[in-house]
């Protein structure tokens, strides 16, 4: 079975001064709901994440930790991110899509420098 991404939900609802109670209200869902999305029991959808973006207001971008580790790691991350980008192009979000766009590209140049050809 194949575990979801790790996600920055509960660094951002923090951030926002938010109980997990007064997210799961904007969201119109339960607290348990938010607990499962953040602890990452429940996979984050494309519609969960711009839903919890726009309650928190911050970008969808913001709830997906930037890429970190080994060659192999920091790849896959970046694929994951690639396929998020592409699914939001698809769903018409062309606002967070841009903005995930321009950290991909961040994050690809870091990683050029980190692990040169």
């Amino acid at each position: 079975m194949q575990t979801p991404p790790e996600n920055r939900i509960r660094e951002m609802r923090q951030r926002a001064g938010q109980t997990q109670e007064e997210l799961a209200h904007a969201l119109g869902t339960s607290s348990g709901q938010v607990h499962k999305l953040e602890s990452g029991k429940l996979g984050l959808s494309l519609q969960w994440m711009v839903r919890i973006a726009d309650a928190l207001g911050c970008h969808a971008r913001d709830l997906i930790p930037p890429p970190s580790g080994s060659v192999e790691e920091r790849a896959g991350q970046l694929t994951e991110k690639a396929q998020i980008l592409t699914k939001l192009v698809a769903a018409g979000h062309f606002r967070a899509a841009s903005a995930l766009a321009s950290d991909l590209g961040k994050a690809l140049g870091a990683a050029a420098d980190d692990f040169p050809d």
